[in-house]
């Protein structure tokens, strides 16, 4: 078996790029963390896979845009500009590999810490990535970043049997982990 563990619900039903958007890191660990106590009891599951992090959440290009169009007060706002102070990015001047290298740093954030609390509290199962969809799956950032933490990708792929052997070949050289294909 495994399991779905919806860190949104910690968010009141808001995605958790949207929780990210607007909490401090510690406040965000601070909650993430105390959700994962209630994995304690699946610890030693013989029969537990592991988990997804989340459900097709909204990794787009224009998140960057989003982050910075919050109010100058919100948490995501300032991780955005801190972003673009140490990265030496001119605001004005925004290009697409900016754009892909923001959507990575926010998938390696996402990553980091929905790991982190998941193997705090169980190190014994395996991290299943958070189900890409829809344009997620052609991010060849988010690929990059799901890889430093998960063990295998999970892409939820439709309209088509199969993936294409060229986006399949971006998945593999991007995340150097196996996927699976879980809708």
């Amino acid at each position: 078996i495994n399991y779905v563990f919806p860190l949104h619900n910690t968010a009141s039903n808001k995605s958790v790029l949207s929780f990210i958007k607007r909490n401090s890191e510690s406040k965000i660990i601070s909650i993430f963390s105390n959700e994962c106590q209630k994995l304690i009891k699946d610890k030693d599951n013989p029969w537990l896979l592991g988990y997804f992090t989340d459900n097709e959440m909204p990794w787009r290009m224009n998140l960057f845009d989003k982050f910075l169009n919050l109010n100058e007060n919100e948490a995501g706002r300032k991780a955005t500009e801190a972003w673009l102070v140490k990265n030496k990015i001119n605001k004005g001047k925004i290009t697409d590999a900016d754009r892909s290298a923001f959507l990575e740093y926010a998938a390696d954030y996402y990553f980091r810490v929905t790991t982190s609390a998941i193997r705090a509290v169980d190190p014994n199962h395996m991290i299943l990535g958070a189900r890409f969809h829809s344009a997620a799956y052609n991010f060849p950032a988010v690929f990059t970043a799901a890889g430093r933490y998960c063990d295998i990708i999970s892409v939820n792929y439709y309209w088509a049997w199969t993936p294409s052997n060229t986006l399949m070949d971006m998945w593999l050289k991007h995340a150097q982990k196996p996927f699976i294909i879980t809708e």
